[in-house]
């Protein structure tokens, strides 16, 4: 498979998932199979990060992709800016959500727009007048994925909220962690590819 070839399906992976860190792209590349199978038997094998790194680095070139830095999660990511590439800002790339203390129970509240949900399950008349049920949390090694509809919105952890890593213990990213939660406790048969879901800063 061609490099340019490649970069398409990179850039195919990216409209999909979202931003993307290169560790990420390496592991889909080489662990889902609807994405093996969309490369060339004989050259999956080659998809490592330093051959993804190279093709990004192609992409930013011409202006396809952007990199942005993260405060949290992978310190790098690439996706398709909303920001004019005209821009020679730094472009950062932060949470959708904010955590908010409940004026009632003092518990954390994750606040997603005008969406709010209490992260822990206390007794609150606020909770159950104004709790979100499309906000969803799902636990895993002491951390609590935050999913929304098909939208991936970060990770709570030890009164946190933070972009996706690398879980070390089982060495995968976090994206797909969530992705594989969120499939597992549908009764839907359809795999469902949920989107991080991020903003972009300019400082």
């Amino acid at each position: 498979m061609s490099s340019k070839e490649l970069g398409t399906l990179i850039l195919d992976s990216i409209h999909t998932f979202g931003p993307l860190a290169i560790p990420e792209i390496s592991y889909l590349f080489n662990n889902y199979f609807e994405w093996i199978f969309k490369v060339d038997f004989k050259d999956f094998s080659n998809i490592n990060q330093d051959r993804v790194s190279k093709i990004l680095s192609k992409l930013q070139e011409k202006k396809k992709v952007s990199e942005f830095l993260c405060g949290s999660g992978y310190r790098r990511r690439f996706g398709i800016s909303k920001i004019p590439f005209s821009v020679n800002f730094p472009l950062n790339l932060k949470l959708n959500i904010k955590l908010i203390k409940c004026p009632i129970c003092l518990s954390w509240i994750v606040q997603y727009f005008n969406k709010i949900k209490h992260i822990f399950p206390f007794l609150c008349e606020n909770r159950k007048n104004k709790d979100n049920s499309c906000i969803e949390f799902y636990n895993y090694k002491e951390k609590k994925y935050l999913i929304f509809r098909e939208l991936f919105l970060g990770i709570f952890e030890k009164g946190v909220l933070r972009l996706p890593y690398r879980d070390y213990a089982v060495n995968k990213p976090e994206l797909f962690i969530a992705i594989d939660l969120y499939n597992k406790c549908r009764n839907d048969r359809a795999i469902i590819k949920l989107k991080l879901h991020v903003k972009e800063d300019i400082f």
